[in-house]
């Protein structure tokens, strides 16, 4: 393999010193990118290429990711030429697909896949990213990465999540939730966030989605949760009720409240 990374920390030194009494530190910075697209186009002479033409020169999309797999194996940072390459290359996609089966690929190398997948565009692996949040023996940085990228796509995969709600656990219902959240106007959704939300595991955050999700109905259950909570959990809650449309006045005396005396200023006071 050969060592772009390196090749281009060379280059850089080198323009480094040629623009030091050219250019101010703020504006070496803001040149970081046009000066790698020059290394990219500039042939090595001590690797006899020029990196950009390497990775062009391969047309074998599988070729493209398994070089990635290469890079990443032998601990080397892949570059980004190779990853803009893989982006865009014909057959990388089924390979790139193929890696998230793969048992034996490192949970670092999934997600580096993943997110060459979104670049590409793909959306053919949005259920099993759904797969990924009912598995409690994925890793939670895959988990959290589906989450994310479902959150946006929620109409793609709601009702095949919607189906696996009943036999799920409370985590797999949590990272449910970060993605159903964003799926309007479904009683379904509504029952979930108001289920996680009455579970007191993490009001602060349910009071969030409930407030977001716009069903006036979750306004009494936050009232009622808003009368013993602690204060920054009631302040979430106040501002969904707020989000709701509700004019509810709910006081309360947080002067013993540790978190209301931390914000307030006075931690120090009693």
């Amino acid at each position: 393999m050969i060592d772009f990374d390196k090749s281009f920390a060379a280059y850089l030194k080198k323009w480094y010193a040629e623009n030091a009494d050219k250019l101010t530190p703020d504006e070496m910075e803001e040149r970081i990118n046009s000066v790698y697209e020059a290394w990219a186009d500039t042939r090595d002479a001590k690797l006899g290429v020029v990196p950009r033409e390497y990775f062009a020169a391969i047309k074998d999309g599988a070729r493209l990711v398994a070089l990635l797999f290469e890079y990443t194996a032998g601990k080397l940072p892949p570059p980004n030429i190779l990853l803009d390459r893989i982006a865009e290359a014909p057959g990388a996609e089924n390979a790139l697909h193929n890696a998230l089966l793969d048992p034996k690929l490192e949970t670092s190398d999934k997600m580096l896949a993943v997110n060459l997948l979104g670049e590409r565009g793909s959306e053919a692996e949005y259920r099993l990213y759904a797969d990924w949040i009912f598995d409690p023996k994925i890793d939670t940085e895959l988990r959290e990465l589906a989450a994310e990228i479902l959150a946006e796509h929620a109409d793609a995969v709601a009702e095949y999540m919607i189906a696996r709600l009943g036999g799920a656990d409370y985590e797999a219902k949590d990272w449910a939730s970060c993605v159903l959240v964003n799926y309007p106007s479904d009683n379904r959704v509504y029952a979930l966030l108001m289920e996680m939300f009455l579970t007191g595991e993490n009001r602060q955050l349910y009071a969030v989605y409930l407030g977001r999700y716009g069903d006036e109905r979750a306004v009494p259950q936050l009232c009622e949760a808003a009368k013993t909570c602690d204060y920054v959990t009631y302040s979430e809650i106040m501002n969904a009720l707020e989000r709701l449309g509700s004019d509810a006045e709910i006081k309360r005396d947080f002067s013993r409240d540790v978190n209301y005396r931390k914000l307030k200023g006075r931690g120090q006071e009693g």
